[in-house]
Parts: C-alpha cells; sequence; structure tokens
C-alpha cells in the first residue's frame, strides 16, 4: 500500500496540484469498486483534499495501485 505522500506526489507529478495550492491532510478511506444487486466490493484509498484560489477539489488516489 501506498503512503499519503507518495499519494500527494502521485497527483502533483500528474499536473493534479497546482503549485499554489493547500493540500489538506490526507484520509484513507474505502470506495466502492463493484456494486452489484447483493455484493459490494471495496477497495483503500487515499482522498486529499486540495484547495486552490478559486475552489477546493478532493481527489482519490487508490492506496493499492496508485491510481487516481
Amino acid at each position: 500500500m501506498i503512503t499519503d505522500k507518495n499519494a500527494v506526489d502521485i497527483l502533483y507529478q500528474n499536473n493534479e496540484i497546482a503549485t499554489d495550492s493547500i493540500v489538506k491532510k490526507p484520509v484513507l478511506s474505502y470506495y466502492r469498486t463493484l456494486n452489484l444487486e447483493e455484493l459490494s466490493m471495496y477497495a483503500p484509498a487515499w482522498f486529499i483534499e486540495i484547495e486552490s484560489s478559486t475552489d477546493t477539489q478532493t481527489k482519490r488516489v487508490d492506496a493499492i495501485m496508485g491510481l487516481f
């Protein structure tokens, strides 16, 4: 599993975080990857709140694969 720092680095290296943004503390949680009638599957993810001069966004980075 990747660390919260790795998740922020991945977003920054892929130009998802502007240089003048404020990055809030990442939160490790889960997101639904599969939703069937009687079955749901979840995967761990880092949720990172990014505050810029114009808005605030929350980005999700898969904590296993490092994909956003």
